[in-house]
């Protein structure tokens, strides 16, 4: 009988210490990535012209090159309906510029008209006035 129990015991002790051995740590899933951050833009695709709210820039192409300005020349002429709400993954928009050409066409009606671009304008500075309430420009 003590034979018996002796033998149960180490039985158990070496399952138990061979079992303890197969445990693993625990799973917590995939490694965790940080969301990507996509920046929002407007892009009016009649005349390429990008405009970011949070920042109140305007990106516009100036010869080859793009320029980044506060405000639009005046030869340039916003519409709502030309209005396209774009998300890029880095800052600066214009790098994705011939896709976004393809992708997006030009509101058909559009024509210039400057009460569309006034508003138009209005509503982007209102925008970027809401984004940053205690700026003034």
């Amino acid at each position: 009988m003590v034979n018996g129990k002796r033998r149960e015991l180490i039985t158990g002790f070496l399952g138990t210490l061979l079992l303890s051995g197969c445990v693993y740590p625990p799973y917590y899933g995939a490694p965790y990535h940080p969301p990507r951050s996509y920046y929002e833009y407007y892009y009016y695709p009649s005349i390429g012209v990008y405009f970011h709210y949070s920042t109140g820039f305007y990106y516009y192409r100036s010869g080859t090159h793009w320029v980044r300005s506060r405000t639009l020349p005046s030869t340039y002429h916003l519409h709502s309906n030309d209005r396209r709400v774009i998300y890029v993954e880095r800052g600066d928009p214009y790098r994705y510029y011939d896709q976004h050409h393809k992708t997006y066409k030009p509101y058909p009606q559009y024509h210039v008209d400057p009460r569309y671009d006034r508003s138009e304008r209005d509503h982007n500075s209102r925008k970027y006035q809401e984004y940053h309430p205690t700026k003034r420009r």
